[in-house]
């Protein structure tokens, strides 16, 4: 894969998931202020808004990866700072960014359903990028697979434009890690992993799927916070069924009734979804009861 993008010397790197990640933060919010404009809401708001949304995904995305594996930090702290060497969880991200969201509706007076509307297919386009970052850097891999769609992950891989030492990808030094690289026939370790799933891509084409569904049903909903409350519904569905092929262990595997990290909060994201859809559907009825019966 493509862990390194460009690359001078030994210091000055771009790294394929980092740009990944900025092409799918901007592209995503051109298209959240594009369809705020459309529907009469502050465009430059919702921009401002991404910018934090962000900064504070990342924090939680960092801190939830810290906590699962506070064993590995604890003995080395610094390595916190370590980002460039993997460590973000999605559902942390989400987390807090979805912190600084609730923050920012209230203290702007928007319309938390609304605004979530707004954004959330942004999200799922910005998420599907990142994961072709992932499969670039070769983090969050796959188990094994004995099939030609399989992917394997080099010991080493030369940037793309530039020169420099070549940069391993973090599955090979994670399953080295784990004494999971299988032996060539000279008795050395092979210079890349086994053929594994490609769950990044799996997810990656999961989430761009939901974008598209989401899009398209903004048009036709039939309440604010429908869309929102539909990606809550379905990409815990999505990220559950991802989880299964999963192969690395550091996301914290075997929490509760053997369900990952990923899967357990999931599960809680997905209850909160329903709920809300429940309460929402049921407030509906009554108002459109209370209506009537004024009327008559």
């Amino acid at each position: 894969m493509l862990p390194v993008l460009i690359q001078f010397g030994e210091t000055l790197k771009l790294h394929t998931y980092g740009l990944m990640i900025f092409l799918g933060f901007i592209v995503g919010l051109n298209l959240a202020q594009r369809y705020a404009r459309q529907i009469g809401e502050d465009d430059e708001l919702i921009g401002d808004m991404g910018f934090w949304l962000l900064a504070w995904g990342l924090v939680g995305a960092r801190v939830l990866f810290i906590m699962v594996n506070w064993s590995t930090y604890s003995s080395d702290p610094l390595k916190i700072f370590k980002i460039w060497e993997g460590g973000l969880v999605f559902y942390g991200g989400f987390i807090g960014a979805f912190g600084y969201f609730l923050w920012a509706v209230n203290k702007y007076k928007m319309n938390p359903w609304l605004t979530g509307d707004i954004l959330i297919p942004s999200l799922a386009l910005g998420h599907a990028f990142g994961r072709l970052g992932c499969f670039a850097a070769g983090c969050c891999w796959g188990k094994p697979i004995d099939h030609q769609l399989g992917a394997n992950f080099p010991a080493g891989t030369e940037p793309l434009i530039g020169s420099g030492r070549p940069t391993g990808s973090l599955a090979y030094q994670g399953m080295q890690a784990n004494g999971e690289i299988p032996l060539d026939e000279g008795g050395g370790l092979l210079e890349h992993t086994p053929d594994l799933h490609p769950v990044q891509l799996y997810e990656s084409f999961g989430e761009l799927s939901l974008f598209f569904i989401l899009v398209l049903w903004r048009y036709r909903k039939a309440f604010h916070g429908q869309i929102f409350l539909a990606w809550l519904m379905l990409y815990p569905l999505l990220r559950s069924v991802v989880e299964t092929f999963r192969g690395d262990k550091a996301r914290g595997v075997d929490l509760v009734f053997g369900l990952s990290t990923s899967q357990l909060i999931s599960v809680l994201v997905a209850a909160f979804a329903l709920i809300a859809i429940v309460w929402t559907m049921r407030t509906r009825r009554e108002s459109e009861t209370s209506a009537t019966e004024n009327t008559t």
